[in-house]
């Protein structure tokens, strides 16, 4: 068994006081499997924010019959205390 670690890559542009947009990129040693999430989040008001996301999950060795890359698309609301 070989040991596993990951190789992150983390991006943060301010493209305002009320909006960033993120990427995160990551693979893990001894699979093959890479994940990339993309992130836009804007601040309506103090507390609250929404966030648009895409995650495109990749593994190279997944079966015949799968799509890939995976997709997973989500709007959240995030409430800051």
């Amino acid at each position: 068994m070989r040991p596993s670690s990951a190789l992150p890559v983390n991006i943060r542009w301010d493209i305002s006081d009320s909006a960033k947009l993120t990427q995160e990129l990551s693979t893990e040693g001894g699979k093959s499997g890479r994940e990339s999430v993309t992130g836009l989040q804007h601040k309506l008001n103090a507390s609250l924010s929404n966030k648009i996301s895409l995650k495109l999950n990749h593994n190279s060795k997944a079966p015949a019959a799968t799509k890939n890359p995976d997709i997973e698309t989500a709007i959240t609301l995030v409430v800051n205390f």
